[in-house]
């Protein structure tokens, strides 16, 4: 079994090729579409510090110890 990373799990967001394939670049960044669920935080951080969650361009080769990870679901050929 190989190590999990962000180029097998479901939440990276790749646009498909003309044919329909996902495709990704070695060298390309990409969206991370998981749902980030608000953090039950004080206003006197939110407030003060501005405190917010981003979403981030991922590396294919991340996301070894993501708690987030889905592995993509094999499609079914016809």
């Amino acid at each position: 079994m190989t190590a999990k990373s962000c180029r097998a799990c479901r939440h990276m967001v790749v646009q498909p090729t003309a044919s329909g394939q996902r495709r990704i670049r070695k060298d390309g960044a990409y969206l991370c579409s998981v749902e980030i669920p608000p953090l039950a935080l004080p206003d006197s951080v939110t407030k003060a510090y501005g405190f917010r969650i981003y979403k981030v361009h991922v590396l294919p080769e991340w996301g070894e110890n993501c708690p987030l990870w889905e592995a993509l679901k094999a499609e079914v050929s016809k």
